[in-house]
């Protein structure tokens, strides 16, 4: 599914499996330990690592050599994490959207992800729907900005967070126009749920490969694995599954984490969906190879 299309001949004397991303962690390890027991030679590449030439083909240089001349047409490319280089993957990605390079997602998956501001717009579900209202708020938009419909107490979130980073609670407007007069970078505005429990569905291509409750640790406001929130394997109706899956296809994600809540009154409200998600806490509490699932899904 993933081939490259390139020249039928190549010089290269075994298939490679390159993960493209910022960080080395659990999940990348993971990913090439399993691409090499499927015979693979595979290579981790750090985007803080390559640089780029213009000739009449662009080259993409990673240590002193072009990396396109480790693809041909049996290679695998799995697109990993980008923060902090997100200006070389684009760069990466658009040099493998013009020679017609395969690779893990999608180039909307990938640019529109990191930012919610672009992807919640587009995220359109009934069963698992967008937090209302939602506003996306600037210091270029402040000064116009309408406060009379702020349900409170709210949340504010950065548009590229993760892992629970800058999630904000404010119980009235005094406390959030004071957080507002200091803003730096557009966060998200919300609403506080009063939430019962929070779950996340794991998605690869067209398949769930289950789901987890999220349990937030004592004295925290979210259910994040890195801020100590405990997964726990949970049996979640068929149609949550399928949505999951259905968004993801959507949104030009083929792995993916979708992250909801249902509240104490018995609603259900979407979070974010996840490109290329962690996934060492969720192997351990489905007792499933995740990675193994990727590296089998990326070469079908």
């Amino acid at each position: 599914m993933f081939k490259t299309i390139l020249s039928e001949k190549s010089n290269i004397p075994y298939p490679t499996f390159l993960i493209l991303s910022s960080d080395c962690c659990y999940e990348e390890q993971a990913l090439r330990s399993e691409a090499e027991k499927k015979g693979f030679k595979a290579f981790f590449i750090g985007l803080n690592e390559i640089d780029f030439e213009l000739e009449t083909q662009a080259k993409i240089i990673w240590q002193d050599q072009d990396l396109l001349k480790l693809i041909d047409k049996k290679s695998v490319i799995c697109i990993r994490r980008s923060r902090g280089n997100f200006e070389k993957m684009l760069t990466v990605l658009n040099i493998f959207e013009t020679r017609k390079i395969r690779y893990s997602d999608s180039f909307r998956g990938v640019t529109a992800n990191l930012d919610k501001s672009i992807c919640l717009p587009g995220f359109e579900s009934k069963i698992i729907p967008n937090i209302l209202p939602t506003y996306f708020v600037s210091k270029e938009n402040l000064e116009n900005f309408d406060f009379k419909n702020i349900i409170f107490p709210c949340i504010t979130k950065p548009v590229s967070g993760r892992h629970g980073e800058g999630f904000m609670k404010h119980n009235d407007l005094k406390s959030l126009k004071k957080f507002l007069m200091n803003l730096k970078n557009k966060v998200i505005l919300q609403p506080f749920l009063d939430i019962y429990e929070e779950y996340r569905i794991f998605v690869i291509g067209n398949k769930s490969y289950g789901a987890v409750k999220k349990i937030k640790a004592k004295n925290t406001l979210i259910a994040n694995a890195h801020a100590g929130a405990v997964f726990q394997k949970v049996s979640l109706a068929q149609k949550f599954h399928k949505e999951a899956v259905s968004l993801c296809k959507k949104s030009g994600i083929e792995i993916g984490g979708i992250d909801f809540v249902q509240t104490k009154d018995g609603k259900y409200f979407s979070l974010e969906i996840n490109r290329c998600p962690e996934f060492q806490v969720f192997e351990k509490a489905t007792n499933q190879n995740i990675a193994k699932e990727i590296i089998d899904f990326l070469c079908r």
